[in-house]
């Protein structure tokens, strides 16, 4: 059964997140706009099948060592609900950001599930998905990243049913974490109630190819506590807007921030003036 299997995994946005209810769990409930940055940061995960009994991990972030990473923890799920044991072990190269709102870890996670059935099958796409969703809300949505509406807590996912035209996207990630929790513990409800933009227009200015409707409809309720709470998210979106961008918006919870740009050429010269400008040199831009 042995040999060692990889995969590269992407990060994500969310071109709407609105925040629409909070269950009796803490959970909130949402409605989302999931796409994949195909262009952005990969994390590599491998598998070594030739591995001791247990689950073993290692990582070139040292801070993300340990069984409480959620590629061990995913491991965990897959072999606890094969009731077998695992032999695995498994290294991931790290080049998402932590905690900077593209699901980096939600991305590592889904990739183990899909290295794990590739090489024993023992799940059907539907049982890989209820398995994932133990594991977190953006998880699913990294088993087949692709364009998506998402409902629920986020794990209500609903492939767009069109080729989606997406803007070019440029993530300026400013080197520093924002919990997720914290982001959502501290959302402005009036805020959220008060922006009338819906997912319903979102979805329709991506099939029509409207990149710049689209921009203007970019929307995330987490934004305005992060924004209040952290200057340089809005210094940073300014300075994107500057650059040619047609909206910029912060990504999930933070801390990245992403511009939509109305062509890749436009993209690319915003992306060489955040590389190139001496008071960005805090700012990786990719």
């Amino acid at each position: 059964m042995g040999g060692t299997l990889s995969i590269e995994t992407p990060c994500k946005t969310n071109l709407f997140l609105a925040v629409e209810g909070r269950m009796p769990d803490g959970y909130h409930l949402i409605s989302t706009l999931f796409v994949p940055v195909l262009d952005g940061p990969r994390d590599t995960v491998s598998i070594d099948f030739d591995a001791p009994p247990g689950i073993a991990f290692e990582s070139s972030n040292a801070e993300l060592s340990g069984q409480g990473n959620l590629c061990c923890k995913a491991a965990k799920a897959y072999f606890d609900a094969a009731h077998s044991e695992a032999s695995v072990c498994i290294k991931l190269e790290k080049r998402i950001p932590v905690a900077a709102g593209l699901g980096g870890g939600s991305s590592d996670a889904a990739a183990t599930l899909l290295l794990l059935n590739r090489k024993l099958a023992l799940f059907d796409a539907e049982r890989l998905r209820e398995i994932a969703v133990g594991l977190g809300a953006d998880v699913p949505f990294f088993l087949d990243p692709r364009p998506s509406q998402a409902g629920g807590v986020g794990e209500l996912l609903e492939p767009l049913t069109f080729e989606a035209a997406l803007p070019p996207l440029l993530i300026a990630f400013p080197r520093f974490p924002i919990s997720a929790a914290w982001a959502y513990k501290n959302l402005d409800w009036a805020a959220a109630r008060a922006d009338s933009r819906s997912i319903g227009d979102a979805i329709d200015a991506l099939r029509s190819a409207d990149f710049v409707r689209s921009a203007s409809l970019l929307r995330n309720d987490l934004s305005h506590a992060v924004r209040a709470k952290f200057p340089l998210i809005g210094m940073i979106e300014r300075s994107l807007l500057d650059a040619g961008a047609l909206g910029a918006q912060v990504s999930g919870s933070g801390s990245s921030v992403f511009g939509a740009f109305r062509s890749a050429s436009a993209r690319d010269e915003a992306r060489a003036f955040f590389k190139n400008s001496s008071d960005w040199q805090g700012v990786d831009a990719f």
